[in-house]
């Protein structure tokens, strides 16, 4: 769920802009494989650090830590795309 929330976040603000005063071929688009594939990877890689943490019934700090490392790598990762996929049409 968190890694939905965060895409929508960020694709919906991202559609909401209006550049140059709505001039038309100066406003953001998307494409539509990169845009996917940032939905998908903090999907998973959040998924991943939720069950690093759950696996062990006594979390240890390493646990923590590697899934920070993943979550981040996901917000990286999907931020990363989301600027990939934008390109002036």
């Amino acid at each position: 769920m968190g890694g939905v929330a965060i895409w929508s976040m960020h694709y919906i603000g991202n559609r909401a802009i209006v550049l140059y005063g709505g001039v038309d071929g100066l406003q953001l688009s998307y494409g539509a494989g990169y845009t996917v594939l940032s939905l998908f990877i903090p999907i998973l890689v959040l998924l991943l650090a939720c069950v690093v943490v759950g696996s062990a019934e006594k979390p240890t700090l390493w646990r923590f830590i590697l899934a920070g490392t993943c979550g981040s790598a996901a917000i990286c990762g999907m931020h990363y795309l989301v600027v990939k996929t934008l390109f002036l049409c």
